[in-house]
This record gives structure tokens, C-alpha cells and sequence, in this order.
């Protein structure tokens, strides 16, 4: 008894082996509008194979006879000796939820999921921003027209942030509108993204905007550096005029009196007199001098007494005073008088 119930066990398994059939993906998503491919392979013996999207056949295969009917499809034979595969391109798929179902005349059958989304519009209202530094900034993300309602995520800088406060709505048309709001301090400029993402999308669509922040200035701040500036610009001021007259007074330190040339003249002669005590000045030449031995000098001395007139050898004195005076006469003409000191 116990061996019968082997050998039932053995042909049951030997039998589900046989009669085997896979549907591949078991799950598809795809985007409206796009292709829809499937592959349906069994080890068992089959005359016919069927394919239903839903509850509509689009597809008939017989194993003799090939492809006996296709609706928006295309099939590709993929078979082997030992297993029959069969692939079924569904094109231009509505946009809604599909069952896909293989299955063989009289055996078994298997069924896949096709989910059909669609992309919409996504934007960050209001744009690029401009804020004062420590401004809290609420930005809001919409989009329109997707299916289902999309993942909405919030990158600052390239970095994830939470995602909060978001809410979706179904239109009329049977597509969603999705907003979410982000709510950040501003402490430096910085780029702001909004990514909505669906299944079937291999990259998300997204929306971007530039968060610029301004310090705001201080009016006390302000009026203290004004204050400031002033204060140095008048400091400046009075040193560059007190080196200007400086300089000034420098260069015009001269005898101005009219008559400076002949008081000095006169205390000159009296203070040389004086000094020499009489004593003869080799240095001196007399213009009215009529010696033999001189004869010459006084020739040569009376030819240069015009050129000479302004300008006298001063008498060789001992003196201590060093002082030196320049002196203007009324014509204009510069006299000098000079002490020698031996």
C-alpha cells in the first residue's frame, strides 16, 4: 500500500513538471505611450497558446501553424528543443492598470501585472528668491498632470531634505496634481531643487531655483562708519596743511624791509672797521688809486668797477659770528655780504 502511494506521488510530480509554464516579469511599469514586452515559456506539450491582456485576446500562437492572430503586438520566437518561449511586445499601452495572462489550450496558465504611469508638469512657484540673511524662506513645488501621484523630494545643495506637508488631488481627467512645501532658514545662497519621481521613470524630473541671501544693513552701523570716515578724512587734513605751511615758511624765510640792505650795509661796515682795527686789507682794490706800482691793478680795477660794483671783498676779520643773511634790494638785484672767518 505504502509503495502505491509512492509510485501516485511520482507520476503527480512527474506530470506538474511536464505541464510547468512561466510568465515573465511576474510585475511590469511603463510609461504611456510606451512598449510592453513579456515572455511566456513551458516544458509541456502544447498545441495552442493564448495571451489576454485583461479580458480581450491579442494574441494566438499554434504550434503547428504559428501566429494565428495579433492585436497591437509584436511576437518573437525564443524556443529550444526542450522549452517553447515565446515573447509578446504589447505597443502603445493605455494608461491604466493591465493583467497580462499566458496560457496554454487545455493547461496551465499564468498572469503578470502591467502598470501604466504618466509624467506631468513639475515647478518651484515664484522662482529665483532673494532674501535677508536669517529669513525663513517657504518654497512650494506643484506638479500637474502625473499618474499616479508622483514621489516628491527636496534637494538643498545636492543633499536630501525632508519632504513635508505634501498633498495630492485627482482631477477629471483622472491624472494628480501634487504640492509640497519646504520651509528653510536662510544662512548662505544656496540651490534648491524640487524632484518628482515615478517607477517608470529612470530619472526624475525636476524643477530648480537660486536662494540668494543679503545682509541687511544696519542704519547705526551705517551712521558710525560715516562718523568715522570723517573723523579721518579731517585728521588728514590738518597734517597735510601743517606740512604744506611748514614747507611754505621754510622757503620764504628772507629779509623783506625795504631798507634791510643798507642798515645792514651800515652795520657792517662800522662792526668790519671795528674788528680790523685799522689793519690793511690785501684783498681790498681802490678804484682811485694812482701809484706806479699799482698803475696796472688800477686799470684793471677801473675797467671792472661796473661789473664789480655790486660785489666788495669783504675785509679779513676774526670774528665769532656765523651768521649769514640773504637780502633783496629795491631793483631786485641780490647783495651778499659775507664774513670770512680766519
Amino acid at each position: 500500500m505504502c509503495a502505491g502511494f509512492l509510485l501516485i506521488l511520482l507520476a503527480l510530480a512527474i506530470q506538474a513538471e511536464d505541464s510547468l509554464l512561466w510568465l515573465e516579469p511576474a510585475e511590469l511599469r511603463v510609461l504611456r505611450g510606451m512598449s510592453a514586452s513579456f515572455n511566456c515559456s513551458t516544458a509541456s506539450r502544447w498545441n495552442v497558446m493564448i495571451w489576454h491582456l485583461n479580458d480581450r485576446v491579442v494574441l494566438t500562437i499554434s504550434r503547428r501553424h504559428g501566429i494565428m492572430e495579433c492585436t497591437q503586438c509584436e511576437v518573437f520566437n525564443h524556443s529550444s528543443p526542450d522549452v517553447s518561449s515565446w515573447e509578446m511586445v504589447l505597443q502603445q499601452v493605455d494608461l491604466k492598470d493591465h493583467t497580462v495572462t499566458c496560457e496554454v489550450q487545455n493547461g496551465p496558465k499564468n498572469s503578470s501585472n502591467l502598470f501604466v504611469e504618466e509624467t506631468g508638469s513639475i515647478q518651484i512657484s515664484g522662482g529665483n528668491v532673494s532674501v535677508v540673511w536669517g529669513q525663513q524662506v517657504v518654497l512650494q513645488c506643484q506638479t500637474h498632470g502625473w499618474f499616479p501621484s508622483p514621489n516628491l523630494t527636496w534637494l538643498l545643495n545636492g543633499e536630501k531634505r525632508d519632504t513635508l506637508n505634501t498633498s495630492s488631488m485627482l482631477d477629471t481627467t483622472g491624472l494628480y496634481s501634487t504640492t509640497s512645501t519646504f520651509t528653510i532658514r536662510a544662512n548662505k545662497s544656496s540651490r534648491v531643487e524640487c524632484q518628482a519621481s515615478l517607477s517608470a521613470l529612470l530619472k526624475p524630473q525636476s524643477s530648480v531655483v537660486s536662494l540668494t541671501v543679503v545682509m541687511e544693513m544696519d542704519t547705526t552701523l551705517v551712521k558710525r562708519l560715516v562718523v568715522y570716515l570723517s573723523s579721518i578724512t579731517a585728521v588728514l587734513a590738518v597734517v597735510i596743511c601743517t606740512v604744506l605751511c611748514s614747507r611754505k615758511m621754510g622757503r620764504t624765510r628772507k629779509c623783506r624791509h625795504p631798507n634791510a640792505m643798507r642798515i645792514v650795509q651800515g652795520v657792517s661796515a662800522n662792526s668790519v672797521a671795528t674788528d680790523t682795527e685799522g689793519r690793511i686789507n690785501p684783498g681790498y682794490i681802490s678804484a682811485y688809486n694812482t701809484g706806479n706800482d699799482n698803475s696796472h691793478l688800477s686799470n684793471s680795477a677801473h675797467g671792472q668797477k661796473h661789473a664789480i660794483a655790486s660785489q666788495q671783498i669783504p675785509d679779513v676779520i676774526s670774528s665769532n659770528d656765523h651768521t649769514a643773511c640773504t637780502f633783496y634790494s629795491a631793483d631786485g638785484i641780490k647783495t651778499s655780504r659775507r664774513v670770512t672767518t680766519v
